[in-house]
């Protein structure tokens, strides 16, 4: 994968989800990178440790390599990783708050 194309990558804004669940604290568990411009359309999601990838490049689809596929699932897991941390933290912090009054 080109410089270019993981440069874009990077700089698109992820989507955070979570599965509906019983706990008032949910976690998000997937995530996805979507861009549709005249030159690109990428569109990324990873949950559960599931990859789905589509890229295309002006007219052709983007084949990805080994590599590309382990550059994105990386770069995905981390994005989420550190949203879950993010959002333990507020929780913790919304606890600590309420424990203050």
């Amino acid at each position: 994968m080109h410089t270019k194309l993981k440069n874009i990558i990077k700089i698109i804004q992820p989507e955070f989800e979570s599965e509906d669940s019983w706990y008032n604290e949910q976690l998000p568990n997937e995530v996805s990178l979507y861009l549709d411009t005249d030159e690109h359309l990428i569109d990324l999601h990873l949950k559960d440790d599931v990859l789905h990838t589509n890229i295309w490049i002006e007219e052709e689809e983007y084949e990805l390599t080994d590599e590309d596929a382990e550059f994105i699932y990386k770069h995905l897991n981390n994005l989420l990783d550190n949203e879950i941390e993010l959002t333990k933290r507020y929780y913790q912090e919304e606890k600590f708050e309420q424990n203050r009054y």
